[in-house]
Formats: structure tokens, sequence, C-alpha cells
């Protein structure tokens, strides 16, 4: 994910208990991704009219969209709310693609990161929380992701997987 960071200019020397923007994006940056995390290769699909994502599910998701935060993209909810007819059936289209090729579009791996410090007087990179800020389309989509696919897979795993050996939160 390519963080942006918010709330520090790069340009001025504005620092917070000598911390300046470029130390906690470079320590963002280093603790974001994992050592040995690779790329997956695109996947093509031989199904092009698979549709895992229906025109009426994107429009019910924009139609229902709370007053929340824009992304760097600067697309407001009020937008996609109210153009929901008109954006629904090219999102679909996005997104069923998107999920086929299990490609996520580029402009929603951009974030606004700021951060905010978890102790009164830090000093050190690691005295600070992240609040990360993507696209409005991101989110919406890891919302359906999560609700259509993550959390019926753990309410009803499949057979074949073994839970019994996992032991958080188990005296």
């Amino acid at each position: 994910m390519r963080q942006v960071l918010h709330g520090l200019n790069h340009n001025s020397n504005s620092q917070v208990a000598g911390i300046g923007a470029s130390i906690l994006n470079n320590h963002y940056a280093a603790i974001s991704k994992h050592h040995c995390y690779t790329e997956p290769r695109s996947k093509l699909s031989v199904l092009d009219s698979l549709s895992l994502i229906s025109e009426m599910d994107v429009f019910y998701m924009l139609d229902r969209l709370k007053p929340t935060v824009m992304g760097l993209d600067a697309v407001p909810a009020w937008f996609l709310q109210m153009g929901a007819p008109a954006f629904a059936a090219p999102l679909a289209t996005i997104l069923n693609q998107s999920f086929s090729t299990s490609v996520v579009p580029r402009q929603w791996k951009y974030a606004t990161i700021t951060p905010v410090p978890k102790i009164t007087k830090p000093t050190q990179c690691s005295d600070f929380r992240t609040i990360s800020v993507t696209s409005l389309l991101s989110r919406l989509t890891e919302r359906y992701i999560v609700r259509t696919f993550i959390y019926p897979a753990l309410l009803y795993p499949p057979p074949a997987l073994y839970f019994s050996d996992q032991f958080p939160f188990r005296r």
C-alpha cells in the first residue's frame, strides 16, 4: 500500500517530539509489508460472464452510503450516493473483473496516513498508531468481501477446516 503521510508536512520542518514526517513515513513503509511478501501472479479466468457481485448489489451499497471521510481520490460519499443509478453497472463490471483476476485497482491501494500518539509524550516511531483512510470504493469493496465471503466461512467453516487445535482465549 502506498502511504501518504497526513498531519505532518513533508516540506516543512514540522516535527512531533523530534520525529519528522520523513522518519515516520519510512517507519510505516518498513513495517507495512512483510519481508517475505511477493505479489501474487495475475489469474486469468475462462469465465468472462462470472458475476460475483451484481449491479443491484453495487447500487444498494452506494445508495446506503453514510457520510464519511473522503480518500485521496477526493470522491465524496454524497456524490457516489447521488450517482448510484449511473455508477452501479460500470462499478459492478470493475469489481467482477477485479475479483476474477485478483487485481486491485492501483488507485484503491493509496491511503492517507495520520499518525496519532499512543502516549502523552511520544519519543519514537512506535509510539504512534496510524489512521489510514483509503478510497470509499476500496472500503465498500472490502466490506462486501468480508460480509459475503469471510464471515460466512468463519460462522460455518467447511469440515476440512479443523479448529480444535486453536487455543487463543481458552484456559
